[in-house]
């Protein structure tokens, strides 16, 4: 029998049908191909913003007033880069020949790299974690003179308090432009030791990245905005990119408010697409006044302020407009220039055929949240009479400090879980925190101390113990009936856990069947 293999050429590539926009959303196109320039654009939930951008770009491609390669698309997460590029390559109905979107740290790590000399080339820089900064910065304490630091201070340097707040002060300073010599004058001119005693580690850490060839995110976008301070090095990259779109303005810090003035200001094409009311990043930075202040630091050509609103949302219809106005309301006016177009970003005008609803809850605690959510997704997809599919479902929560909870409770509720792979930390995917966990378990049972009753539910209920709410429950059960025939009056079944976990001869003593025995057949599992 003979096989024969033939090699077809690809179907051509169809381009997405074009979309039908709203007359808020043409004018963007309209101002850009008409006037140019720096246009700030205000856009609340569901406006269609993304759609308009990939219409923008697409219109300015197949016009041929800029070919794919002079476009610059900046986002602020990978999966958000990786839609919009997607999308652009759909509406074109080909692949472009680079990459029309990426996300700040990306487009300023091609920037070092397309920089470096010959020689420095052959030997890239690295990238660091956030992990592996926090690391390096504890090496570097770790060996620090303690008469270097405040008094106050000294306690303190090998601990991971210290090393996780410097990291915040180092990289607060790098947001605003500043290095070890600005921030040493900034604590001298404030009488802060810590800051003064802080520059000078600064120095510490600079060097040590320098010899290592390391950098952060951080000082990424610092070393590009240096780069681009020679008028050479701005004018070669000004040349490359003739339009520049940023999304999610509101989250810029003023680092890279600078990159931007250095690639696209004195009134070049900039599109900056944002709502200061969805300004969340402040802890890691962003400053809102960057999109507040658009206008005074990105003139257009004629000194005139460009800015337009997408006016209608098609997410929801005028029940949870109205719930997210109150909200949004209730927050109060943002100070700054364009108040009545902020104004007018609040209340945009929602699609009659939408309906929708709002409901408020509010629980006892954080536990109670997740298995209430657990159980709201169960009945969903088991009882309601239209089921609806897992994948048609989704959690939002505000930091990804909620996930862990969120993936225990859902996954002992039997709901499948799938979380964006950007989105967990290292430490928090469910393999590295259970073998961290148990780790960290051993070692305090080590040191001779007490087991901590919320690390002693985490063990129970994550991937060794496997044991849901109702299993914990009867386990509690057991242990208070066990203590009070010993004591005479049972304690919180919390602490219970906790002195169980750490004594594995007294659970093997435990007698208990049905479901009470299978709940401690599972924290024997744990204990052993």
């Amino acid at each position: 029998m003979t096989v024969e293999y033939r090699i077809q050429p690809p179907e051509p590539a169809t381009a997405a049908r074009r979309v039908v926009l709203d007359p808020s959303q043409q004018a963007v196109l309209d101002h850009v191909a008409t006037v140019g320039g720096p246009l700030q654009v205000l856009a609340g939930p569901g406006t269609g913003k993304t759609t308009t951008l990939v219409e923008l770009v697409a219109q300015r491609v197949e016009s041929g007033a800029v070919a794919a390669d002079e476009v610059l698309v900046l986002t602020f997460s990978r999966a958000a880069a990786q839609e919009v590029r997607a999308r652009i390559a759909r509406r074109l109905g080909r692949t472009v020949a680079t990459t029309p979107a990426m996300t700040f740290h990306s487009f300023c790590y091609a920037l070092v790299r397309a920089e470096q000399g010959t020689t420095d080339f052959r030997s890239p820089v690295s990238l660091l974690s956030a992990p592996e900064q926090d690391a390096v910065l504890a090496d570097l304490l770790a060996g620090t003179d303690p008469q270097e630091w405040p008094e106050a201070l000294r306690p303190a340097l090998r601990t991971r308090g210290l090393t996780a707040e410097l990291q915040r002060l180092l990289g607060a300073a790098r947001a605003q432009g500043l290095d070890s010599v600005d921030l040493l004058a900034v604590g001298q001119q404030t009488g802060r030791a810590d800051w003064q005693a802080a520059a000078r580690f600064f120095d510490d850490v600079t060097s040590v990245a320098a010899f290592t060839n390391t950098i952060d995110h951080t000082d990424l976008v610092f070393q590009a905005v240096t780069l681009l301070d020679d008028p050479e090095c701005r004018r070669r990259w000004r040349d490359r990119l003739r339009l520049v779109v940023v999304d999610e303005f509101q989250d810029t810090d003023p680092l890279q408010v600078a990159l931007l003035q250095a690639l696209a200001g004195d009134g070049r094409d900039l599109v900056v697409v944002g709502d200061p009311y969805q300004s969340i990043y402040g802890f890691r930075g962003a400053d809102v006044t960057g999109i507040l202040r658009f206008t005074e630091q990105f003139a257009t050509p004629l000194g005139e302020p460009a800015v337009l609103t997408l006016a209608r949302t098609n997410r929801y219809g005028a029940a949870i407009a109205a719930a997210v106005r109150s909200v949004v309301e209730n927050r109060g006016a943002v100070p700054g220039p364009d108040g009545e177009r902020l104004a007018a970003l609040r209340s945009p005008a929602t699609d009659p055929e939408r309906s929708g609803s709002v409901e408020v809850r509010t629980f006892s605690s954080a536990t109670a949240e997740a298995e209430h959510v657990a159980l709201l997704l169960r009945e969903a997809h088991l009882v309601a009479d239209r089921p609806v599919p897992w994948d048609r479902m989704a959690v939002l929560v505000r930091s990804s400090a909620h996930l862990d909870r969120l993936h225990r409770a859902l996954s002992a509720a039997g709901v499948p879980v799938q979380v964006a792979g950007d989105e967990l930390p290292l430490a928090v995917e469910p393999a590295v925190r259970t073998l961290l966990a148990a780790l960290h378990a051993a070692q305090t049972l080590h040191a001779g101390e007490p087991l901590d009753p919320e690390a002693a539910t985490s063990l129970l209920t994550g991937p060794l113990g496997a044991m849901d709410a109702a299993g914990l429950r009867r386990l509690g059960r057991v242990l208070r009936r066990d203590d009070a025939a010993e004591h005479g009056r049972p304690r919180p079944s919390r602490l219970l856990l906790a002195e169980v976990l750490a004594d594995p001869p007294r659970l093997a003593t435990l007698a208990a069947d049905g479901p009470e025995g299978l709940a401690v057949q599972q924290a024997r599992r744990v204990s052993g």
